[in-house]
């Protein structure tokens, strides 16, 4: 495999940065500084759920797999990106499988489906970012698992719904139950979204018995 290019696909992560609704925002300070202590280190204290990140199962179920037990080797593979952004979708879209199905042909068993609902470019402190994001119906995300895929990302805050109750958990469940891990709030911008198909890596922190953990996402342009 060449490698032509590495895109990084991860937001940056900074102090009160946007984080999940009623959640403590990220809190970052210094444990040493140079006059003091000859050298510099940092404290982070932030919900693993922040910014560009990864789900595992026992996000949802305290039967799911850890983190720290699903092997490193599933967290990268070839991608299919699919642009919702160009098809000028509405905020709080509910994703149906027929939203899929036309791209049925590339999503196959071991791949990773990302779709852009063009929100990356929204990040901030406002409603549309914090709630109005578009979604997977629980039946999209099924059709998902079922075709065996390895992981969903989207550049949203979830998979999940939050424009109406009842509509954030049981994506969640259709997938990470079904041993499909989750990316959320992926950097799609700029000349990612040229490409149809990339080999895309996110790669956790080996946190012991953790729902999830931040990732450096990034896609690799290769011949």
């Amino acid at each position: 495999m060449n490698v032509k290019k590495v895109i990084d696909l991860s937001h940056t992560l900074y102090a009160d940065c946007p984080s999940w609704m009623g959640q403590k925002r990220p809190v970052f300070s210094y444990d040493a500084i140079f006059p003091e202590h000859g050298y510099t280190a940092e404290r982070v204290d932030m919900n693993v759920h922040t910014a560009t990140h990864l789900d595992a199962p026992f996000h949802v179920s305290p039967y799911g797999t850890r983190l720290d037990e699903i092997p490193v080797e599933k967290f990268q593979g070839m991608a299919v990106l699919i642009d919702f952004e160009k098809q000028n979708v509405e905020p709080c879209t509910e994703y149906t499988p027929e939203h899929f199905m036309p791209y049925e042909d590339k999503i196959t068993e071991g791949s990773i489906v990302i779709y852009n609902n063009g929100w990356a470019n929204r990040r901030g402190y406002n409603l549309d970012y914090y709630k109005n994001w578009p979604y997977l119906s629980q039946e999209a995300a099924q059709w998902l698992a079922d075709k065996k895929v390895k992981g969903v990302c989207t550049d949203s805050m979830s998979v999940g719904g939050a424009c109406e109750p009842g509509k954030a958990v049981p994506p969640h469940e259709a997938l990470l139950l079904n041993g499909v891990w989750i990316c959320e709030e992926l950097n799609l911008v700029g000349e990612i979204l040229d490409y149809e198909t990339f080999y895309f890596c996110a790669f956790p922190l080996k946190f012991v018995g953790f729902t999830g953990s931040p990732v450096r996402a990034v896609a690799m342009i290769v011949d």
